[in-house]
Protein backbone atom coordinates (compact mmCIF):
# COMPACT_ATOMS: atom_id res chain seq x y z
CA UNK A 1 0.00 0.00 0.00
CA UNK A 2 1.63 2.90 -1.30
CA UNK A 3 2.42 6.03 1.32
CA UNK A 4 0.60 9.31 1.62
CA UNK A 5 2.90 11.66 -0.48
CA UNK A 6 3.12 14.84 1.45
CA UNK A 7 3.86 12.67 4.52
CA UNK A 8 7.81 11.73 5.79
CA UNK A 9 8.71 8.36 5.02
CA UNK A 10 10.82 5.45 7.50
CA UNK A 11 13.93 7.17 6.38
CA UNK A 12 13.49 10.73 6.73
CA UNK A 13 14.96 13.54 8.88
CA UNK A 14 12.23 14.43 11.43
CA UNK A 15 11.92 18.22 11.11
CA UNK A 16 12.85 19.70 14.03
CA UNK A 17 14.09 23.74 15.08
CA UNK A 18 13.28 26.47 12.06
CA UNK A 19 17.19 26.62 11.39
CA UNK A 20 17.90 25.98 7.73
CA UNK A 21 19.97 22.50 7.17
CA UNK A 22 23.47 22.27 5.66
CA UNK A 23 23.20 21.79 1.82
CA UNK A 24 24.31 18.55 2.51
CA UNK A 25 22.93 17.71 5.32
CA UNK A 26 19.62 14.91 5.39
CA UNK A 27 16.66 15.54 3.26
CA UNK A 28 13.94 16.73 5.51
CA UNK A 29 10.42 14.79 5.19
CA UNK A 30 7.88 15.33 2.78
CA UNK A 31 6.18 18.54 1.59
CA UNK A 32 6.89 20.18 4.89
CA UNK A 33 10.54 19.36 4.86
CA UNK A 34 10.26 21.00 1.08
CA UNK A 35 8.21 24.31 2.22
CA UNK A 36 10.86 24.21 5.60
CA UNK A 37 14.11 24.73 2.94
CA UNK A 38 12.32 27.15 0.65
CA UNK A 39 12.37 29.80 3.36
CA UNK A 40 15.82 29.60 4.03
CA UNK A 41 18.00 32.52 3.67
CA UNK A 42 20.35 30.73 0.54
CA UNK A 43 19.48 30.27 -2.52
CA UNK A 44 21.42 26.99 -2.95
CA UNK A 45 19.13 25.90 -0.23
CA UNK A 46 15.93 26.86 -2.07
CA UNK A 47 16.98 25.60 -5.26
CA UNK A 48 17.75 21.51 -3.81
CA UNK A 49 14.02 21.89 -2.36
CA UNK A 50 12.77 22.87 -5.68
CA UNK A 51 14.34 19.38 -7.34
CA UNK A 52 12.38 17.72 -4.79
CA UNK A 53 9.17 19.57 -5.01
CA UNK A 54 8.22 18.25 -8.49
CA UNK A 55 7.93 14.52 -6.37
CA UNK A 56 5.16 16.01 -4.42
CA UNK A 57 2.59 16.40 -7.41
CA UNK A 58 0.12 19.17 -7.51
CA UNK A 59 1.38 21.06 -3.91
CA UNK A 60 4.77 20.59 -5.21
CA UNK A 61 4.18 22.15 -8.62
CA UNK A 62 2.23 25.40 -6.78
CA UNK A 63 5.25 25.45 -5.07
CA UNK A 64 7.35 25.82 -8.01
CA UNK A 65 5.28 28.13 -9.54
CA UNK A 66 5.86 30.48 -6.44
CA UNK A 67 9.42 30.08 -7.04
CA UNK A 68 8.80 31.79 -10.59
CA UNK A 69 8.66 35.66 -8.13
CA UNK A 70 11.94 34.53 -6.00
CA UNK A 71 14.33 37.14 -5.96
CA UNK A 72 17.50 35.71 -7.24
CA UNK A 73 17.55 34.94 -10.29
CA UNK A 74 19.72 31.49 -10.35
CA UNK A 75 16.39 30.21 -8.40
CA UNK A 76 14.18 31.47 -11.04
CA UNK A 77 15.89 29.55 -13.37
CA UNK A 78 15.90 26.69 -11.80
CA UNK A 79 11.91 27.17 -11.11
CA UNK A 80 11.84 27.72 -15.08
CA UNK A 81 13.56 24.43 -15.75
CA UNK A 82 11.22 22.30 -13.76
CA UNK A 83 8.86 22.47 -16.66
CA UNK A 84 10.81 20.26 -19.54
CA UNK A 85 8.80 17.51 -20.46
CA UNK A 86 5.01 18.23 -22.68
CA UNK A 87 3.46 16.18 -19.38
CA UNK A 88 4.80 19.06 -16.99
CA UNK A 89 4.23 22.13 -19.22
CA UNK A 90 0.72 20.66 -19.62
CA UNK A 91 0.19 20.29 -15.85
CA UNK A 92 1.40 23.74 -15.04
CA UNK A 93 -1.07 25.14 -18.37
CA UNK A 94 -4.14 23.09 -16.18
CA UNK A 95 -3.13 25.95 -13.12
CA UNK A 96 -4.87 28.64 -15.34
CA UNK A 97 -3.11 31.99 -17.16
CA UNK A 98 -1.95 33.53 -14.67
CA UNK A 99 0.79 30.64 -13.38
CA UNK A 100 1.54 29.72 -17.65
CA UNK A 101 2.19 33.07 -18.53
CA UNK A 102 4.67 34.14 -15.44
CA UNK A 103 6.52 31.01 -16.86
CA UNK A 104 5.99 32.16 -20.21
CA UNK A 105 7.33 35.71 -19.23
CA UNK A 106 10.53 34.06 -18.28
CA UNK A 107 11.43 31.48 -21.17
CA UNK A 108 9.62 33.29 -24.47
CA UNK A 109 13.37 34.26 -25.41
CA UNK A 110 15.28 31.09 -24.50
CA UNK A 111 16.25 29.64 -27.43
CA UNK A 112 16.27 26.01 -26.00
CA UNK A 113 13.05 26.00 -24.71
CA UNK A 114 10.70 24.75 -27.05
CA UNK A 115 6.44 24.72 -26.21
CA UNK A 116 5.31 21.52 -28.39
CA UNK A 117 1.89 21.39 -27.40
CA UNK A 118 0.96 20.00 -31.29
CA UNK A 119 -2.95 18.12 -31.54
CA UNK A 120 -3.60 19.62 -27.82
CA UNK A 121 -6.99 19.47 -27.06
CA UNK A 122 -7.80 23.12 -25.94
CA UNK A 123 -11.57 23.31 -26.85
CA UNK A 124 -14.07 25.71 -24.89
CA UNK A 125 -10.97 26.17 -22.23
CA UNK A 126 -11.04 30.14 -20.92
CA UNK A 127 -7.40 30.94 -22.47
CA UNK A 128 -7.87 34.99 -22.47
CA UNK A 129 -4.69 36.85 -22.59
CA UNK A 130 -2.87 33.73 -22.89
CA UNK A 131 0.71 33.99 -23.99
CA UNK A 132 1.27 31.01 -26.64
CA UNK A 133 3.95 33.32 -28.54
CA UNK A 134 6.21 31.09 -30.73
CA UNK A 135 4.47 27.47 -29.17
CA UNK A 136 4.15 24.99 -31.42
CA UNK A 137 0.07 24.89 -31.70
CA UNK A 138 -0.17 22.57 -34.84
CA UNK A 139 -3.27 20.48 -35.30
CA UNK A 140 -4.62 21.45 -31.73
CA UNK A 141 -8.04 21.71 -31.08
CA UNK A 142 -9.36 25.19 -30.26
CA UNK A 143 -12.48 24.71 -31.32
CA UNK A 144 -14.85 27.25 -29.27
CA UNK A 145 -11.76 28.43 -27.11
CA UNK A 146 -11.75 31.91 -25.75
CA UNK A 147 -8.37 33.86 -26.98
CA UNK A 148 -8.92 37.07 -26.71
CA UNK A 149 -6.17 39.07 -26.11
CA UNK A 150 -3.73 36.24 -26.42
CA UNK A 151 -0.30 36.45 -27.60
CA UNK A 152 0.08 34.17 -30.65
CA UNK A 153 2.94 36.37 -32.23
CA UNK A 154 4.98 33.58 -34.99
CA UNK A 155 3.02 30.36 -33.24
CA UNK A 156 2.07 27.33 -35.27
CA UNK A 157 -1.08 27.03 -35.90
CA UNK A 158 -1.39 24.91 -38.91
CA UNK A 159 -3.72 22.62 -39.27
CA UNK A 160 -5.73 23.71 -36.19
CA UNK A 161 -9.39 23.86 -35.60
CA UNK A 162 -9.80 27.55 -34.33
CA UNK A 163 -13.99 26.47 -35.31
CA UNK A 164 -16.12 29.28 -33.17
CA UNK A 165 -12.62 30.78 -31.19
CA UNK A 166 -13.06 34.18 -30.13
CA UNK A 167 -9.65 35.63 -30.61
CA UNK A 168 -10.98 39.06 -30.48
CA UNK A 169 -7.94 41.82 -29.88
CA UNK A 170 -5.58 38.70 -30.16
CA UNK A 171 -2.01 39.25 -31.55
CA UNK A 172 -1.33 36.82 -34.29
CA UNK A 173 1.99 39.02 -36.33
CA UNK A 174 3.82 36.27 -38.01
CA UNK A 175 1.33 33.57 -36.86
CA UNK A 176 1.57 30.03 -38.90
CA UNK A 177 -1.84 29.76 -40.26
CA UNK A 178 -1.39 27.58 -42.87
CA UNK A 179 -4.63 24.42 -43.34
CA UNK A 180 -5.94 26.17 -40.07
CA UNK A 181 -9.75 25.80 -39.91
CA UNK A 182 -10.92 29.56 -38.65
CA UNK A 183 -14.88 28.82 -39.74
CA UNK A 184 -17.36 31.11 -37.32
CA UNK A 185 -13.93 33.16 -35.58
CA UNK A 186 -14.28 36.29 -34.22
CA UNK A 187 -11.63 38.14 -35.06
CA UNK A 188 -12.44 42.08 -34.14
CA UNK A 189 -9.29 43.92 -33.39
CA UNK A 190 -7.20 41.24 -33.73
CA UNK A 191 -3.65 41.55 -35.61
CA UNK A 192 -2.52 39.19 -38.63
CA UNK A 193 -0.06 41.12 -39.68
CA UNK A 194 2.29 39.58 -41.93
CA UNK A 195 0.14 36.49 -41.80
CA UNK A 196 -0.12 34.03 -44.14
CA UNK A 197 -3.78 33.92 -45.65
CA UNK A 198 -4.03 32.97 -49.17
CA UNK A 199 -6.97 31.71 -50.84
CA UNK A 200 -9.12 31.76 -47.00
CA UNK A 201 -12.59 32.21 -47.04
CA UNK A 202 -14.17 35.04 -44.94
CA UNK A 203 -17.12 35.73 -46.75
CA UNK A 204 -19.59 37.30 -44.59
CA UNK A 205 -17.63 37.39 -41.62
CA UNK A 206 -16.68 40.19 -39.13
CA UNK A 207 -13.26 41.66 -39.44
CA UNK A 208 -13.79 44.94 -37.80
CA UNK A 209 -10.48 47.12 -36.98
CA UNK A 210 -8.22 44.17 -37.85
CA UNK A 211 -4.76 44.60 -38.70
CA UNK A 212 -3.77 43.08 -41.67
CA UNK A 213 -0.76 44.94 -42.39
CA UNK A 214 1.68 43.02 -45.09
CA UNK A 215 -0.54 40.00 -45.32
CA UNK A 216 -0.41 37.87 -47.53
CA UNK A 217 -4.24 37.66 -48.21
CA UNK A 218 -3.92 36.47 -52.69
CA UNK A 219 -7.47 35.46 -53.65
CA UNK A 220 -8.92 36.04 -50.37
CA UNK A 221 -12.70 36.15 -50.41
CA UNK A 222 -14.08 38.51 -48.17
CA UNK A 223 -17.41 38.93 -50.09
CA UNK A 224 -20.27 40.62 -47.58
CA UNK A 225 -17.65 40.98 -45.17
CA UNK A 226 -17.31 43.90 -42.48
CA UNK A 227 -13.84 45.65 -42.83
CA UNK A 228 -15.13 48.36 -41.24
CA UNK A 229 -11.59 50.44 -40.07
CA UNK A 230 -9.78 47.63 -40.77
CA UNK A 231 -6.02 47.99 -42.31
CA UNK A 232 -4.76 46.22 -44.84
CA UNK A 233 -1.13 48.35 -45.31
CA UNK A 234 1.28 47.14 -48.02
CA UNK A 235 -0.24 44.01 -47.79
CA UNK A 236 -1.05 41.73 -51.07
CA UNK A 237 -4.72 41.40 -52.10
CA UNK A 238 -4.19 40.24 -55.57
CA UNK A 239 -7.12 38.45 -57.01
CA UNK A 240 -8.96 39.24 -53.32
CA UNK A 241 -12.94 39.24 -53.71
CA UNK A 242 -14.60 42.54 -52.06
CA UNK A 243 -17.86 42.01 -53.50
CA UNK A 244 -20.79 43.70 -51.17
CA UNK A 245 -17.75 44.15 -48.70
CA UNK A 246 -18.21 46.93 -45.79
CA UNK A 247 -15.00 48.98 -46.34
CA UNK A 248 -16.10 51.73 -44.58
CA UNK A 249 -12.48 53.65 -43.56
CA UNK A 250 -10.36 51.02 -44.52
CA UNK A 251 -6.47 51.92 -44.80
CA UNK A 252 -5.24 50.41 -48.46
CA UNK A 253 -2.07 52.66 -48.63
CA UNK A 254 0.66 51.16 -50.18
CA UNK A 255 -1.65 47.74 -50.60
CA UNK A 256 -1.25 45.50 -53.95
CA UNK A 257 -4.57 44.86 -55.39
CA UNK A 258 -4.04 43.40 -58.86
CA UNK A 259 -6.80 41.89 -60.35
CA UNK A 260 -8.77 42.40 -57.05
CA UNK A 261 -12.65 43.20 -57.44
CA UNK A 262 -14.05 45.83 -55.55
CA UNK A 263 -16.68 46.67 -57.90
CA UNK A 264 -20.05 48.49 -56.60
CA UNK A 265 -18.63 49.35 -53.44
CA UNK A 266 -18.49 52.83 -51.30
CA UNK A 267 -15.06 53.89 -51.37
CA UNK A 268 -15.47 57.06 -50.29
CA UNK A 269 -12.70 59.10 -48.30
CA UNK A 270 -10.61 55.52 -48.78
CA UNK A 271 -6.69 55.84 -48.69
CA UNK A 272 -5.25 54.42 -51.60
CA UNK A 273 -1.90 56.12 -51.47
CA UNK A 274 0.79 54.33 -52.89
CA UNK A 275 -1.65 51.54 -53.55
CA UNK A 276 -1.31 49.28 -57.52
CA UNK A 277 -4.33 48.20 -58.61
CA UNK A 278 -3.52 47.12 -62.19
CA UNK A 279 -6.24 44.94 -63.95
CA UNK A 280 -8.52 45.69 -60.58
CA UNK A 281 -12.30 45.95 -60.79
CA UNK A 282 -13.72 49.27 -59.91
CA UNK A 283 -17.09 49.30 -61.77
CA UNK A 284 -19.43 51.51 -60.45
CA UNK A 285 -17.61 51.93 -57.14
CA UNK A 286 -17.91 55.32 -55.22
CA UNK A 287 -14.05 57.22 -54.50
CA UNK A 288 -15.90 60.61 -53.99
CA UNK A 289 -13.12 61.78 -51.78
CA UNK A 290 -10.43 58.86 -52.01
CA UNK A 291 -6.60 59.44 -51.77
CA UNK A 292 -5.43 58.09 -54.73
CA UNK A 293 -2.24 60.12 -54.61
CA UNK A 294 0.63 58.02 -56.14
CA UNK A 295 -1.71 55.10 -56.86
CA UNK A 296 -0.80 53.01 -60.15
CA UNK A 297 -3.88 52.62 -61.86
CA UNK A 298 -2.81 50.15 -65.09
CA UNK A 299 -5.98 48.44 -67.37
CA UNK A 300 -8.61 48.93 -64.59
CA UNK A 301 -12.32 48.98 -64.98
CA UNK A 302 -13.72 52.09 -64.05
CA UNK A 303 -16.72 52.04 -66.00
CA UNK A 304 -19.45 53.93 -63.84
CA UNK A 305 -16.79 55.08 -61.14
CA UNK A 306 -17.20 58.56 -59.29
CA UNK A 307 -13.85 60.21 -58.52
CA UNK A 308 -15.71 63.39 -57.19
CA UNK A 309 -13.13 65.43 -55.30
CA UNK A 310 -10.75 62.47 -55.05
CA UNK A 311 -6.94 63.16 -54.95
CA UNK A 312 -5.61 61.79 -58.00
CA UNK A 313 -1.82 64.00 -57.88
CA UNK A 314 1.39 61.66 -58.99
CA UNK A 315 -1.21 59.04 -59.90
CA UNK A 316 -0.42 56.52 -62.98
CA UNK A 317 -3.45 55.68 -65.03
CA UNK A 318 -2.79 53.82 -67.99
CA UNK A 319 -4.97 52.08 -70.80
CA UNK A 320 -8.41 52.99 -68.63
CA UNK A 321 -11.33 51.40 -69.30
CA UNK A 322 -14.04 53.98 -68.87
CA UNK A 323 -17.63 54.82 -69.38
CA UNK A 324 -19.64 57.37 -67.90
CA UNK A 325 -17.34 58.25 -65.31
CA UNK A 326 -17.52 61.46 -62.89
CA UNK A 327 -14.27 63.29 -62.66
CA UNK A 328 -12.58 64.65 -59.68
CA UNK A 329 -13.81 68.42 -60.79
CA UNK A 330 -17.26 66.73 -60.94
CA UNK A 331 -18.08 66.71 -64.75
CA UNK A 332 -18.96 63.62 -66.59
CA UNK A 333 -16.87 61.13 -69.20
CA UNK A 334 -18.61 59.63 -71.29
CA UNK A 335 -16.57 57.51 -72.99
CA UNK A 336 -12.96 56.37 -74.37
CA UNK A 337 -10.09 55.19 -73.51
CA UNK A 338 -6.88 57.34 -71.64
CA UNK A 339 -2.93 57.26 -71.80
CA UNK A 340 -0.36 57.71 -69.20
CA UNK A 341 -1.34 61.32 -68.84
CA UNK A 342 -4.28 61.93 -66.07
CA UNK A 343 -4.97 64.97 -67.75
CA UNK A 344 -8.31 63.65 -68.36
CA UNK A 345 -8.92 63.34 -64.72
CA UNK A 346 -8.37 67.37 -63.93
Amino acid sequence: MSEPPNQPKNTDAVLGKTAPPPLSGAVLGGIAGVKHRLKSQVAEHRIAALSEAIKYGDAGLELIIQALDDEPEQVRLFACLGFATKSELVALLEKGVVSWNKWRSHTVLWEYVEVDFSGINLRGKNLRKINFRQCNLSGADLRGADLREAKLYKTNLSGANLSGANLSGANLNGAILKGAILKGVKLNRANLSRTDLREFNFCGAKLLKVNFTKANLIGMNLCKANLSQSKFIKANLVNAQFVEADVSRVNFRGAYLLGANLSELNLSRINFFGSYLEGANLNRVNLSGANLSQATLKNPNLDWANFHQANIQGSDFWKVKMQRVILPNGKRYSSGQSSSSVGWLT
